[in-house]
């Protein structure tokens, strides 16, 4: 098993789910997407193939860390407005069959239908 940590609000997704969608008074969330896109991770080709995907963020699949002080590293300076916003930490246990990592490893990708719930802020 491996862990996921991620933000998500009550319905399952995460910030970057939304923010492509928020009104102007919720322009953090289109700076944070600006401010990380310009360092997304790169997922190893083979793995989405082995996974059938052609990007990683589907129905199933989530973005995430692989641990507390990599989310908190990757949203540093955004946490106050994410949590502001109704997001919170979740983290899970997933397969290894289930869970992508990306080359830099400070972010993964898991089908959360094949996870464990572990702990919710």
């Amino acid at each position: 098993m491996k862990d996921l940590w991620r933000y998500e609000n009550d319905a399952g997704q995460g910030p970057y789910e939304v923010c492509r969608n928020v009104p102007p008074e919720d322009q953090i969330f289109k700076d944070m997407y600006s401010d990380h896109a310009r360092s997304r991770p790169t997922w190893n080709v083979d793995i989405l193939a082995k996974h059938e995907l052609r990007w990683v963020e589907t129905a199933d699949y989530k973005c995430g860390c692989p641990s507390l002080k990599k989310l908190r590293k990757w949203f540093k300076g955004y946490e106050d407005q994410i949590k502001t916003a109704g997001f919170k930490i979740s983290h899970y246990q997933v397969r290894d069959d289930l869970y992508l990592n990306s080359f830099s490893r400070d972010q993964c990708a898991a089908n959360l239908k094949g996870s464990i719930p572990v702990w919710r802020e």
